[in-house]
This record gives structure tokens, sequence and C-alpha cells, in this order.
């Protein structure tokens, strides 16, 4: 890659999660879903110095918070900097009253997050320090989600306050060195299995999956013909009561909170869909071993688990079969493009078991911070939340279990498919199964009550758009191009020509210079074919 190392540093290719949130970045840029700040309020004195030289040595211990992501040629990569400063900004909010302060810093904590970052040019994280009174304090961390998952953001806010301990004091750091970077990790992923066990896999995956139909999820609206990205979000938290119930009673039954929870979405689905088998998405954190537990990075993986609902069983058989049916999907764990690559190769599926169901639960480690002579607590407690969040599906739900305390849920609803106020009363609905099912898990599934079922309602079909032949021409002349491959006709499929995810964002850049348009990498792989993909260039023209 001699363009990008003449710019400085080492370059890698970008893991399969970062290019697929690079490709969302295109498709919407400066989402604040990408990179909402965390936020921390400091009560007691604090040392400027010391904390920005605690930011200076998190990013020499982390190659990912040193990372930004220029382009070179068509397609991103990673270009790891040997060194970065990362500038501390701090904002004097101490010649406002009290009465106004708490209510400026939430409206500055929405700046940072509509703000973006630029990361071609920099490492797209920050930190923002907000001064209420000499001794007064609130710490704003923001990072993008192409360098850190929710796992890394609390191993950097307590490795920050343990640097800052020694830094503050004019001490080298004692932690000892980071035992695994981001790169590294995803290399092992990578190379994980042998050409042979992977290829033994894929094939065991046709197979698990094979006559699974696509979930008759009826949306408040029809489905659109290929996916928005974007979702309406509900997020909240459970009764503290029920929660603690959740855990006692995945203890009674030998089961985990993954499947206790996901039973009662088990129990929504079957009813919803009218029907017994479905394929949901789930992801584990991608950490295997202590060591891949220090990595601040984004190393989560993904797998699909079987969910059989026949025979109408209770709420206790089902967390069992959900339980040995996530065992089974996790021994065969796959990197997500060997994945792809098993299941939907050209990419045609619709809806695609890859894409329209998803449910994870989140069990990252809660952050510990403490600094010397300084409380910390959070900014604002958690309360109740809708914002437009970012999906390929229909429905994704996750769970927030830090081990104690409230259970967080997040509820997604694909955009343009469910009223905005459906989300809520889905959460509403999955809370009133959990708790029947803590009182009786015993209750089969039928006998359960649901208290919210989507209803369809009519809505407009969008104009399409016809490419001229030239269109199409140019489109073909660009897949000969990335692909080597000639002749190709209008119906062929990208995907099954041989191309992937980075072909498709070498495609999407080749036809955006073209015809001087925006075409997203996620246009080329949603409308695979050469005459679909003239289509949305099409599109994009008019």
């Amino acid at each position: 890659m001699g363009e990008a190392d003449s710019l400085g540093g080492r370059t890698e290719l970008l893991s399969s999660n970062q290019l697929r949130m690079w490709l969302y970045c295109q498709a919407l840029p400066k989402t604040p879903t990408f990179h909402g700040p965390v936020a921390v309020r400091l009560d007691g004195p604090l040392h400027a110095a010391g904390l920005s030289a605690a930011v200076d040595r998190l990013a020499a211990r982390h190659e990912i918070l040193r990372t930004r992501f220029p382009i070179v040629g068509h397609a991103p990569v990673q270009l790891i900097e040997g060194s970065a400063r990362v500038r501390v900004s701090w904002v004097d909010l101490t010649h406002l009253p009290p009465s106004t302060r708490d209510g400026t810093v939430l409206g500055l904590m929405d700046r940072i997050a509509d703000h973006g970052f630029d990361y071609a040019s920099a490492p797209a994280w920050s930190v923002v320090i907000v001064r209420l009174t000499p001794v007064q304090h609130v710490l704003a961390l923001t990072a993008h989600h192409m360098i850190v998952d929710l796992w890394s953001i609390g191993l950097m806010i307590d490795e920050l306050c343990d640097l800052y301990r020694t830094a503050s004091t004019g001490l080298p750091s004692d932690l000892p060195p980071a035992p695994l970077q981001q790169a590294a990790l995803a290399a092992q992923q990578r190379d994980r299995l042998s050409r042979a066990r992977t290829i033994a896999r894929q094939q065991w995956w046709r197979q698990h999956l094979n006559g699974i139909p696509a979930a008759r999820l009826v949306p408040d609206r029809p489905s659109p013909s290929v996916p928005r990205l974007t979702s309406d979000v509900y997020q909240t938290q459970l009764d503290p009561g029920l929660s603690e119930d959740i855990r006692a009673l995945s203890k009674d039954l030998g089961a985990t909170v993954y499947a206790t929870t996901f039973s009662a979405l088990a129990v929504l689905l079957a009813r919803w869909c009218d029907q017994t088998e479905f394929s949901v998405v789930s992801n584990t954190s991608g950490r295997l071993g202590r060591d891949a537990e220090q990595v601040v990075g984004t190393p989560v993986e993904y797998l699909i688990v079987r969910l059989d609902t026949a025979g109408d069983p209770t709420y206790r058989d089902l967390v069992t079969r959900i339980g040995e049916a996530a065992l089974e999907a996790f021994d065969h764990m796959l990197p997500l493009d060997d994945m792809v690559q098993a299941i939907d190769p050209g990419r045609q599926l619709w809806p695609s078991p890859l894409r329209q169901l998803g449910f994870a639960v989140l069990n990252t480690p809660r952050a510990t911070p403490s600094l010397p002579d300084v409380d910390l607590s959070p900014l604002t407690s958690i309360a109740p939340f809708t914002e437009v969040g970012i999906s390929e599906g229909e429905l994704w739900v996750e769970i927030f279990e830090a081990g104690s305390g409230p259970l967080g849920i997040r509820w997604q609803f694909g955009t343009g498919l469910f009223e905005p106020s459906s989300a809520q009363a889905a959460v509403q609905a999955l809370t009133d199964v959990l708790a029947e099912a803590m009182t009786g898990p015993d209750r089969r599934l039928s006998e359960f009550a649901v208290s919210y079922r989507p209803q369809p309602v009519a809505a407009a079909v969008a104009p399409s758009s016809t490419p001229d032949d030239i269109v199409v021409e140019s489109v073909k002349a660009a897949v000969a191009h990335v692909l080597g491959v000639d002749p190709v006709a209008e119906r062929d499929n990208f995907f099954l020509l041989g191309g992937g995810t980075a072909d498709a964002v070498a495609m999407a850049g080749i036809l955006s210079t073209q015809w001087n348009v925006e075409l997203g990498a996620l246009e080329v792989e949603l409308a695979p074919t050469i005459r679909g993909i003239a289509v949305a260039v099409a599109r994009r023209m008019s």
C-alpha cells in the first residue's frame, strides 16, 4: 500500500466490522448514533496538565486510538500512527449561574454528538472537559464505533483514571503494556480456521438454516424493496425488581440472562408471525481469553441462532432450547464475510437471515473509575429516550447486563416499516411477557398475554428509476475494471462474479466519480445485479 505508506505510520486492512461501519458512515454521515459521548461528573480539584498527559498515554497504549482511515484509491485503509496527541478541549461555564449550567451542559453534549469526526485525517475520538466551578467539572469521552465498542469505552475510562493518577504526580505509568491490539486480534479472528474447516462450517450453516422461512413480521407499513439503514429506537431500563427476578430465574434454570430474555422475544415473534421457526442474528464480544478482554477496539463477532418454538413449549423448555441453539451456533462461528459467502453469496435473499431479526445481550464489564480526591458520578440518570439508530434489519433488540442493577433494553424497528411509537409499545409487550414468565415459567407459549401486535397500514409506492443504456454500459465497464471479468451481462450478479465488500467500495467510488453522484457501497450490495447497480446510479442522478 505504497500510497498510504507515504503518509507515515503502518497500514492495515479494515476488519469486517470496521468496513461495515465505514459503509454506514458513507451512507449516513455525522449520525450521532455512531459516536454519542459518555459523560461523567467530577467533583474535586482537577489537574489539567495531568489529564492531558493521561489522554496521551492512553493513545500510546492502544493502536486503535492512534488510527485514522484515509482513502487509498477508492477504498479506506487503517493508518496506525506511531504517536498521536489527542487534544483535550476545555469549555469554561463558571460565568453562568448554577440554575442554567446543567441545561447548558446537556445542550453541549448534543452538539458534541452532532459534530462528528474527520476519521480520514485524525483519530476518531475526543475528550472535552467542561468547567462548572473551580472544583466541579464534566468529562465527556466521545469515540466513534468504527474504532471502539461499548466494552472498550469502559476500559478507556478505567485506564484513563489509572493513567491520570500517575501523570498528575509526574510519575511514569504503572500499567503493564496492553497485551493485544485491535489489528492483531482481528487477524487472529480472520485466520483462526484453516480453509478446510471454514468450508466445512460453511456447509454446516447452509444445511442448518435450510428451509427456515423469513419471519412474517407484519410491519405497520409495507416493507421497502431494500433496507433503509435507519431505525426508530426506544431505550429504557427494566424495573430493578424484575431485573433481579430475571437473574434469579436464569440461575434456577441453569441458564444465562441471554437465553431467559431471548425467550420473551421468541414468545412475541411466534405470536406476531404465526410461525414456529426463525433465524435470528446475534453477536458476541469477540473477546476469547484474558488478553482479548483487554483490547480496545471492535472485535465483535456474529452468529445466527435457529429458533424453534414448535409444540407450544413451556417458557422453561424454550429457555433450554434457545441456550442449546446458541451454543451450537457459537461452536460453528465464522467470520462475517465467510458467513455471508455461505448463506447469501449473491446478496439476493430478501429479507435476509443476516439482516432481518437480531437479538443480543451486551454483558460488558461495568467501569469502576476512581480519581484521587475526586468523586465521580454519571452526568444524568438513564431515562427512557427515543432516537434514530442504524440497522439494516426490521427488528433488533439489545439487553444491557452489568451483573447487578436494572437491565437496560434497546429496541430498534426499521424506519419506514413501523410507526415511531411502536418500539415503545413493543418494549412494554416484552416486559409483560418477562413478568409473566417470572411467576410461571411452566406457562406455555400460547398462554402468554401479548399486549401489542404490529398492524399494517397503507403506504404509497415509491417511483422507480430507469437507467439509460450508457449508465448500464458504464457499470459493466466498472465491473470489468474492478473484477477483471469481461464480458458482463445486465443480469449478472456482481458478487457471484467474484466481488466482495471491498470491491463494492471500489465500484461505488468509480461510478460516483464518473457520474458526479454520491453512490454508496451499500447501494451496490443491496442491488447486486449489473442492472440493479445501474438503477441505483440513475436514482442518484435524478
